[in-house]
């Protein structure tokens, strides 16, 4: 019997070891963080006029694999940067061009960043340095 606990502890020990390298949650971290994250990539059309009398404006966005949160950790505000929690669609910038990607699904790593101008129209928004194609 006392073999028997000693072997179950042992497992349990190791698969608690296992568990804690592993990736647990959805939380990424606002810039100078640097995240990887995949979804699907495909564009929003937005309805501008009201903010700029420019009409409709398409929007390169991921649609995340699972709801995200992006954690602000510093006690310096420069945009009013906050906590977001569930995001599940992220506005992109920083590629010149997303449209080979668009209906495909995705693998993009840069740096989050809040919303602070008129022309970002989601909460959270990620610069992307890299997007590569999942097969």
């Amino acid at each position: 019997m006392k073999k028997f606990i000693v072997i179950a502890l042992a497992i349990l020990f190791a698969l608690a070891l296992f568990a804690s390298c592993t990736r647990k949650d959805n939380n990424y971290y606002y810039e100078p963080s640097v995240s990887v994250i995949t979804g699907l990539l495909t564009t929003e059309t937005i309805d501008t006029t009201e903010l700029w009398g420019t009409g409709l404006q398409n929007i390169y966005v991921l649609k995340t694999t699972n709801p995200i949160n992006v954690i602000w950790v510093s006690d310096k505000i420069n945009w009013g940067e906050e906590t977001v929690n569930n995001i599940s669609t992220i506005q992109l910038t920083g590629l010149d061009n997303f449209s080979a990607y668009i209906g495909k699904r995705v693998r993009l790593t840069g740096k989050f960043f809040y919303w602070h101008t008129g022309h970002h129209y989601t909460k959270v928004l990620m610069f992307v340095d890299k997007a590569e194609e999942l097969r």
